[in-house]
C-alpha cells in the first residue's frame, strides 16, 4: 500500500485514519464520566534524553524530534532490554497478548481568547483527543496497512483534564516551563501514558520521554503533542494523527529509523534498512545507504515522512518495543 504515491490513496488514507472517530465518540461520555470503567477495556505501548520534534511548517518538514541518542546511552538501555527478553509479559514466543495502557490527557490553554476557544486551531477539542487515541490504537493493532505489525499494546483514555497556564501552553520541550508542567500534571505509574496538548512557541510537533529514564525522572515522563498535529489540525502534512503514533513509538523504546545513519547498528532493529537521513515528504525509492540492502524505510512510523506516507511498524520493532516494555514500563519492572 503506497498512499503517498497515489493521491486517491492519500485521500483514502485520510479517511482510514479518521474512521475510528465514530467508535471513539460512541464511548466519549463513558470515558469522561468514569475513570475506572474507561481504563479497563483495551491493548498497550522512554524518559531520558527526551524526543522532540520541531517543525518548519513553511517547508512542510518534520525536523528532528529527539535529542541525539548516544551509543553509550543506547548500550546502557540495551542491557536492560536484553535482560527482559525472557519475561512473559506478552506471552510465549512474543505472541502478542493485550497489555492495557491507561492514558491521561491534558489540554493546556493559553491566556488569549483564540488559545482558549474549543473550536480554535490553537487548541484541541475533546473529540480530537478521542480520535487521536482511536488512530493510535489502530496503528498499534496493526492497522493502516497490510505491512504493519501489531505491537500488542492498547491505549485506554482514562481522563481528560484542562489547565489554563500560558507559559505551559507555549513551553518549548525540555524547557523549565515544560518540566514544571509535567511534574505538576503527571498521573499514574510507569505504565501510564501522560499526554500534554500544547502549542510550543518553536512549533515543535511532539516531544516524548524514553522509558529507561522513568526511574530517574518519573514525573517528567510522557509526551507533549502540538495542537496542529491532531486529526484535522492545521499543521500541513502532519495532521492525520501520526505524530502521536511516532512519539508513542519513542515512549516504548523505539529509535528513529535514521538514528545512527548507515551504521550497522542503526536503530537497533535488524529489519529496518539503514537510512542516512530522515525521509521528508514521501521520497519513494530513496536509498541514502546505497551500500546496504534495502531502500530507505520511508513508510515506517519512526521516520519523518508525511503522515499520509507512514503506516507501518516492522516485526523487529514490535519485538524491541515489547522487550523495552518488559524492561521499563511493566509494573513489575525493577
Amino acid at each position: 500500500m503506497r498512499r503517498c504515491a497515489d493521491k486517491s490513496r492519500m485521500a483514502k488514507g485520510n479517511q482510514v485514519k479518521r474512521s475510528a472517530l465514530l467508535t471513539a465518540l460512541m464511548v466519549a461520555f463513558g470515558v469522561l464520566s468514569s475513570t475506572a470503567t474507561a481504563a479497563s477495556a483495551q491493548p498497550a505501548p522512554v524518559a531520558g534524553p527526551s524526543c522532540f520534534t520541531p517543525t518548519n511548517v513553511g517547508d512542510a518538514q518534520r525536523p528532528r524530534d529527539t535529542l541525539v541518542a548516544t551509543k553509550a546511552m543506547v548500550a546502557r538501555a540495551q542491557r536492560h532490554v536484553d535482560a527482559a527478553k525472557r519475561k512473559a509479559v506478552f506471552g510465549s514466543g512474543r505472541v502478542p497478548s493485550t497489555v492495557e495502557v491507561p492514558v491521561y490527557a491534558n489540554i493546556i490553554k493559553g491566556r488569549h481568547v483564540r488559545d482558549r476557544r474549543g473550536h480554535s486551531r490553537e487548541r484541541v477539542s475533546i473529540a480530537e483527543i478521542q480520535e487521536s487515541i482511536a488512530i493510535l490504537n489502530e496503528a498499534f493493532a496493526g492497522g493502516q496497512s497490510a505491512t504493519n505489525h501489531a505491537v500488542g499494546l492498547h491505549f485506554n483514555l482514562v481522563d481528560i483534564r484542562f489547565k489554563k497556564r500560558d507559559r505551559w501552553f507555549h513551553a518549548v520541550p525540555d524547557s523549565a516551563a515544560d518540566i514544571r508542567m509535567r511534574r505538576a500534571l503527571h498521573r499514574g505509574g510507569r505504565d501510564a501514558l501522560n499526554l500534554y496538548f500544547t502549542r510550543p512557541r518553536d512549533d515543535t510537533l511532539g516531544s516524548s520521554a524514553f522509558p529507561w529514564d522513568y526511574k530517574v525522572h518519573p514525573r517528567r515522563d510522557g509526551i507533549t503533542i502540538g495542537a496542529g498535529t491532531v486529526p484535522g489540525g492545521n499543521t500541513k502534512n502532519y495532521n492525520l494523527g501520526d505524530t502521536l503514533v511516532h512519539e508513542v513509538g519513542h515512549w516504548v523504546g523505539l529509535f528513529h529509523t535514521f538514528e545512527f545513519g548507515c551504521d550497522a547498528e542503526n536503530d537497533m532493529v535488524a529489519d529496518t534498512p539503514q537510512e542516512a537521513d530522515p525521509g521528508f515528504g514521501c521520497p519513494e525509492g530513496a536509498d541514502t545507504c546505497a551500500d546496504d540492502p534495502g531502500a530507505d524505510p520511508i513508510h515506517n512510523f519512526m521516520d519523518y515522512s508525511n503522515d499520509s506516507c507512514m503506516f507501518e511498524f516492522t516485526a523487529g520493532q514490535v519485538a524491541r518495543a515489547q522487550d523495552a516494555w518488559s524492561a521499563f514500563r511493566d509494573p513489575s519492572a525493577p
